[in-house]
């Protein structure tokens, strides 16, 4: 998890992506998995950049810094 869609930028475009090209093995077995809570727009971005560059799958699983949902009793019919 990263600060801000910025820093997954950078993060992916001068560490992860550089990284898996160099690999000897297929990358193409290697799911990257994303719990910022960025932009959408980035998110797809870097997806399709990690896809396209290197055959590696990305998922993008966001993780709120909210107080979580309480839980209410649903009547059964």
């Amino acid at each position: 998890m990263l600060p801000a869609s910025a820093h997954v930028k950078a993060v992916y475009n001068e560490g992860i992506i550089p990284a898996l090209r160099q690999l000897h093995q297929s990358p193409h077995d290697t799911l990257c998995i994303d719990s910022t809570t960025l932009d959408v727009d980035v998110a797809r971005g870097v997806a399709s950049d990690v896809t396209a560059i290197t055959g590696a799958r990305m998922v993008d699983a966001p993780v709120s810094g909210g107080k979580p949902a309480s839980i209410r009793s649903v009547p059964r019919n």
